[in-house]
């Protein structure tokens, strides 16, 4: 009978912290990036402050959202952090705010001095809208990555190479050369004979 009493009480403290039941995690971890193909990047690049998690559960567990496509406000919160992108030589009369560049941004968005740096530092393209939820592309990121080594007059020594990819041949001179360099530097790379420039990106 008090065997039975035990087994009880057991079951409802898991019933009621559910949490107890899920196998322990280290300090930082994310519980949905166990078993992921990018669980050793997406825990580098959280270690090096790059990126975040989007959130925990109801059980206080942090999440990652490794499926989730990448947006824009993100895209431009990671440029920052990776380039320590800043005013630079640049001083203003009055200190500018993002929606001094982008009509829909709210100053008090959590993304906000993050596109205000991109903004300054001419990583995006120059529109009203800098629509900061809408998913990025594989050829967006490989513009703003060029653009924000650009930015910062970091110089890369590479072996200038054309890229073989047989879905570049609409692109634009300036998008082809994105392409390019971020091809010979190795930062992304195709898939096979194909680019795949319109793609959307997952965060993991």
């Amino acid at each position: 009978m008090q065997k039975k009493i035990v087994l009880l009480l057991i079951f409802l403290i898991v019933l009621a912290f559910p949490a107890i039941s899920v196998a322990q995690l280290a300090p930082g971890d994310f519980i949905d990036v166990k078993g992921s193909w990018a669980e050793p990047e997406i825990q580098t690049v959280c270690k090096l402050g790059l990126m975040q998690g989007t959130g925990t559960t109801a059980q206080g567990f942090k999440v990652f959202s490794p499926e989730n496509l990448v947006t824009r406000a993100q895209l431009a919160s990671v440029l920052v952090r990776t380039f320590r992108l800043d005013y630079g030589q640049i001083r203003f009369i009055k200190e500018p705010v993002a929606s001094d560049y982008y009509q829909d941004v709210d100053n008090k968005a959590w993304y906000a001095s993050d596109v205000l740096m991109c903004a300054i530092n001419k990583i995006f393209d120059s529109t009203e809208n800098f629509s900061p939820d809408s998913a990025v592309s594989r050829m967006e990121i490989a513009r703003t990555i060029q653009q924000s080594f650009t930015a910062k007059g970091i110089m890369i020594p590479m072996i200038m190479s054309m890229p073989i990819y047989e879905d570049t041949n609409g692109l634009s001179q300036q998008d082809m050369n994105a392409v390019i360099f971020v091809s010979n530097t190795g930062i992304m790379k195709g898939d096979g004979t194909k680019f795949r420039p319109g793609d959307n990106v997952k965060r993991a």
